[in-house]
């Protein structure tokens, strides 16, 4: 089924994680989420419309590039599909992988946007950063 055009079955899960040492500091993860969920609460930094068209070919998807329209700030978002949701009830452990698999995303776009490169000395930057936002996407898959 197609999370732009599904009625909602499930509420909307929307958890905020904040993290204090780097802007953008604040990842969005969503499950059981529409088209219209997005469109009231983001867009990209260009003030284009973020399309969910893509989504169903994934798992999960990471989006940067894109603003809370209520603050206009910075954030990253992580939308986790029906699929992956159903995947991780049944204990299916490919749920991880693409918990760390995201979250390398996450943290990637977040350090990149603070001009911190993937470098011999900045990994445990990064592995703090992607330790930090698997927890966060593993929280909000076990709702």
């Amino acid at each position: 089924m197609n999370n732009k055009s599904k009625t909602k079955k499930n509420k909307l899960v929307l958890d905020v994680y904040e993290q204090p040492i780097y802007i953008p500091n604040k990842v969005y993860v969503l499950k059981n989420y529409t088209q219209e969920d997005i469109d009231k609460l983001f867009e990209y930094d260009d003030g284009t419309q973020i399309n969910l068209n893509s989504i169903d070919q994934f798992k999960a998807l990471t989006i940067s590039g894109c603003v809370e329209k209520k603050t206009g700030r910075y954030c990253i978002i992580v939308l986790l599909s029906e699929a992956l949701v159903t995947e991780f009830k049944k204990d299916i452990p490919e749920g991880i992988s693409v918990c760390a698999h995201e979250a390398f995303h996450s943290a990637s776009r977040i350090l990149e946007w603070c001009h911190i490169k993937l470098a011999e000395e900045s990994e445990e930057t990064y592995a703090f950063m992607v330790g930090w936002a698997t927890k966060c996407i593993f929280n909000t898959l076990k709702k």
